[in-house]
């Protein structure tokens, strides 16, 4: 993953810092808390979209990254783990000497985002300077406002998540998809047989058990 340099006036970033967290700002010293990275730009992306500062601590004191590369690393490890991907921007700042991370992210176009945890998913939405998994009320109307394009038809949470996982792999398998969500086959079979009837995805008729994701359509 290639960051790219960006210089922000120093003021700019000063106000910043005095402003504290908030809403659509967070600071973490760095991304070695993968699980905490992810929930934030989860919420973000469910919510209006924000601003993640790494090298700057809670107190607001900016001490800057120690090591790029693992930072790097890290960020791709968590951005694999919210489904569907989020859109982000990184870059690197530098502030009073020390380098800092600005990871950009946009509010989603394909709500709800996931964190993948275990074995669950939980969406994540942004509530002041916290992240909370958001309620089945909200998951739903999430979901009732993702229509598939052209068809004015409307998924289930647990259909948009194997449809979001379709949707980066582009061809899988029962076994594969079972795996991966720890759906059980019973119900797994009824929601591929929902999104074949809705066309979102192409069953293989010569297998049975694989199916192909129909990019003709998107949510």
């Amino acid at each position: 993953m290639r960051i790219q340099k960006e210089i922000i006036p120093k003021d700019v970033i000063e106000e910043i810092i005095a402003l504290g967290e908030g809403y659509k700002t967070e600071f973490l010293e760095s991304l070695s808390s993968i699980k905490l990275a992810a929930q934030t730009i989860c919420a973000f992306s469910n919510t209006k979209g924000g601003n993640l500062f790494i090298g700057i601590n809670d107190k607001g004191l900016p001490i800057g990254i120690f090591n790029e590369e693992k930072e790097k690393s890290n960020l791709e490890k968590l951005l694999h783990t919210i489904i569907p991907a989020p859109v982000v921007s990184t870059s690197l700042i530098k502030f009073n000497k020390k380098t800092l991370i600005l990871i950009r992210i946009d509010e989603g176009p394909q709500k709800p985002y996931y964190v993948k945890e275990n074995e669950s998913f939980i969406p994540y939405i942004r509530v002041d300077n916290l992240n909370v998994p958001a309620t089945k009320k909200a998951v739903k109307r999430f979901v009732q406002n993702s229509s598939i394009s052209g068809t004015g038809q409307k998924l289930k949470s647990d259909e948009k998540i194997v449809l979001d996982l379709f949707g980066q792999k582009k061809k899988l398998s029962i076994e594969q998809i079972s795996k991966t969500l720890n759906f059980n086959e019973r119900r797994l079979k009824k929601i591929l047989r929902n999104l074949s009837k809705k066309s979102l995805i192409i069953p293989d008729n010569d297998s049975g058990t694989i199916f192909y994701y129909n990019s003709n359509y998107s949510i």
